[in-house]
């Protein structure tokens, strides 16, 4: 669980477009001075950003050019780290984002928000476009000709839009995926991820074997009870995992649903993926002979009997099927247990 004081801001600001629903024009009204870092601008950041963590996100990279306005001015606030170039950046970066709206008629405005902070080891670019409703959190301070945060005023996350978020540390050590944006109203807007530069996304096969990973992080004592308040094996668990995302009609993994389900809570994955730094969609198509692997094999042969989880089968791990060497067509199964051979020894040896 993410606490406020672990919310450390570098910068921010809030500027404002105003448009509404089938107008073409866009009204803008540019900040000129940051946001005070204080009490009430960690507490906005701390609720959008834990809005951010808990809705479905898509994860991306930027295509690759400089002629792209998104990625040129995010190295720009990056390489001059100054409140100057985030003012200056973060203005060019709205000015393009108004002339876009511009061209959609079917699409809102709202205030935009860019914050740089961090939490948890890593450090954010995050971009917050929340709608005009009245008695918002922002209200204009005509003496410094900027928004700066009404306390008075509640912040109604059901308002945040859109929203990005580009991970420094990922991109910063060249990982794939270090940007990822969220729609809450509907599916995400081209315009939105036009202006994101938003290149390659993350493939269900990717997801697939992260979430795998996933549910082996979770520690025994977070394994769900069961109504004899005794707690589900692993294989258990994994087995009713793998049902419950078999049985949806779109064949989905949903980290809410299954966290809601399993664990009462439906950040429990989302979150659990964030501490070990797993980049994992948190709704998507599954790939089957990879999510397959989440249920056990169970053969008997020779009076020789099997129960082993798919994931440890293959070439050089736990279970393994080999070709003979003498040329012979015929094959062997080959067991990597040290364990496994001990216990065979005590039990020829009594």
């Amino acid at each position: 669980m993410i606490q406020k004081e672990e919310i450390d801001i570098e910068q921010a600001i809030v500027h404002l477009i105003d448009k509404d629903l089938g107008v073409n024009d866009a009204q803008l009204t540019l900040s000129e001075n940051l946001l005070p870092v204080d009490d009430y601008l960690i507490d906005l950041t701390f609720k959008l950003n834990k809005s951010y963590r808990s809705t479905y996100r898509t994860y991306a990279t930027f295509k690759d050019g400089r002629q792209h306005s998104f990625p040129t001015e995010y190295s720009e606030i990056r390489a001059e780290n100054t409140d100057e170039q985030f003012l200056d950046s973060t203005q060019n970066l709205v000015i393009d984002l108004a002339d876009r709206l511009e061209q959609k008629g079917q699409s809102k405005g709202g205030y935009v928000v860019f914050v740089r902070y961090g939490y948890h080891g890593n450090s954010f670019l995050g971009v917050f476009l929340i709608r005009m409703t009245d008695g918002m959190v922002f209200e204009r301070n005509d003496e410094t000709e900027s928004y700066i945060i009404d306390p008075r005023e509640h912040l109604d996350l059901d308002k945040l839009a859109m929203a990005c978020r580009v991970n420094n540390n990922k991109y910063d050590d060249e990982l794939d995926n270090y940007l990822s944006f969220i729609n809450k109203q509907t599916k995400i807007s081209q315009y939105f991820t036009s202006w994101l530069a938003a290149g390659d996304r993350e493939s269900n096969k990717t997801y697939t074997e992260d979430f795998l990973d996933l549910i082996s992080l979770v520690d025994d004592e977070e394994l769900p009870l069961k109504n004899d308040e005794t707690r589900m094996t692993r294989d258990e668990y994994r087995k009713q995992i793998f049902q419950m995302a078999s049985n949806t009609p779109e064949r989905v993994v949903d980290l809410k649903t299954l966290g809601e389900n399993f664990h009462s809570d439906e950040d429990f994955f989302v979150n659990k993926a964030e501490e070990h730094d797993l980049t994992i969609g948190t709704k998507f198509p599954y790939v089957s002979n990879i999510f397959n692997k989440l249920t056990s094999v169970t053969v008997k042969a020779d009076g020789v009997e099997l129960d082993f989880d798919r994931r440890n089968y293959g070439e050089g791990k736990l279970i393994e099927v080999v070709q003979q060497s003498d040329g012979e067509n015929s094959k062997y199964v080959v067991v990597r247990s040290e364990r496994l051979s001990e216990m065979i020894t005590e039990e020829m040896d009594n």
